[in-house]
């Protein structure tokens, strides 16, 4: 779950949802970063799929008792978590080996940057997942095609995740990773600036779309009012969906 406070209530936005969103910015990138060649299509796959895992987990969300907010993506327990990642790419992988493949290697590079054991586990798990599939798709780890929609899809993940995490129009500095930019579509190139024009509207350093888009994505408003009363995962359930748009647009 992406969740983030306001003075009365939660905001919550589920990681499918997110995904979905992801697949929608991979499916407007302009020609010259997601040409039509024979993988596009499993490249949108997986920028859409990539999170399945979290399907059940944000069903009933749970509330951390330790910091009096519902559990997030960012603080979600390690070990379910990773329990519900494989399930996720298992599911994709049943589909389309190449969108695996990315999923797991999506994963394998966040978390990379942690060392307690149980990521080791995980990595060492999806590690050979990856090897599995580089043998079955008959291409190498170090494929230059492969290694290119990687790019692409962690850049579509991190503009996704941008666009949920905060209140549209908040200053750019209080985003938890990306104060600094996103991460290029274009290998080896700087990051990418965004900023606020306001609450409606992002705006992009580098622009990889074919032309302004309007990112569509379903929310929950879930007052603290009905989480006291009734518990998060009720309060969740009795919320209704709202729709949030932003529109995308160059500098």
């Amino acid at each position: 779950m992406i969740v983030y406070e306001r003075q009365h209530d939660f905001i919550m936005i589920t990681q499918h949802e997110h995904a979905h969103l992801s697949g929608d910015l991979a499916a407007a990138l302009d020609n010259r970063f997601a040409a039509q060649d024979d993988r596009r299509n499993d490249f949108l796959f997986a920028a859409r799929e990539h999170d399945r895992g979290w399907i059940d987990l944000d069903s009933a969300p749970l509330w951390n008792d330790r910091d009096h907010c519902p559990y997030s993506f960012l603080d979600f327990p390690l070990q379910p978590r990773f329990t519900f990642y494989t399930k996720g790419i298992d599911e994709v992988q049943e589909q389309n080996k190449f969108a695996a493949l990315l999923c797991s290697l999506l994963y394998t590079t966040l978390f990379e940057r942690l060392h307690s054991n149980e990521c080791l586990k995980y990595l060492k798990s999806e590690y050979d997942r990856q090897g599995y599939l580089a043998d079955k798709l008959a291409i190498e780890r170090e494929d230059s095609q492969l290694k290119h929609y990687l790019n692409l899809l962690l850049f579509c993940d991190e503009l996704s995740l941008f666009l949920c995490m905060e209140e549209p129009g908040s200053p750019v500095s209080q985003y938890k990773f990306f104060a600094g930019g996103l991460g290029s579509p274009m290998d080896h190139k700087d990051k990418i600036h965004v900023n606020w024009k306001n609450s409606e509207t992002l705006v992009l350093s580098l622009f990889p779309f074919q032309h302004d888009i309007i990112a569509k994505f379903p929310y929950k408003q879930v007052p603290k009012s009905e989480i006291s009363a009734l518990g998060i995962t009720e309060a969740y359930l009795q919320s209704e969906w709202k729709k949030r748009d932003i529109r995308i647009q160059s500098e």
